[in-house]
């Protein structure tokens, strides 16, 4: 038989107490941090994910990529350049030319 470590003890813990659960146990800057976007800063209530670099943005500084057409962070856009392109059309050097035919 297994012996239950201090972990595994801990986790049964919580388990049993999640219905219990209090966000407030959390720290106060550490929950606005995750709720924040990371391009502006200010409160994201739409919580999207940039899918080049999974960053938290919110509507306004979003971008759609010339290239794939996807809802992508002004961060990741700035970044390929002027071309209007995601981080990953940019780095699998897609043509915009080609793909407009």
């Amino acid at each position: 038989m297994r012996r239950r470590s201090g972990a595994d003890s801990l986790v049964a813990e919580m388990c049993r107490n999640s219905s219990e659960f209090d966000d407030s146990l959390m720290r106060t800057d550490e929950a606005l941090f995750v709720w924040r976007c990371r391009v502006c800063g200010e409160s994201a209530q739409s919580k999207r994910t940039c899918p080049s670099c999974s960053m938290i943005h919110c509507n306004s500084c979003s971008e759609i990529c010339a290239v794939c057409y996807q809802r992508v962070c002004m961060l990741c856009s700035l970044l390929s350049g002027d071309d209007y392109r995601c981080l990953d059309c940019y780095n699998n050097k897609i043509d915009y030319t080609k793909k407009q035919k």
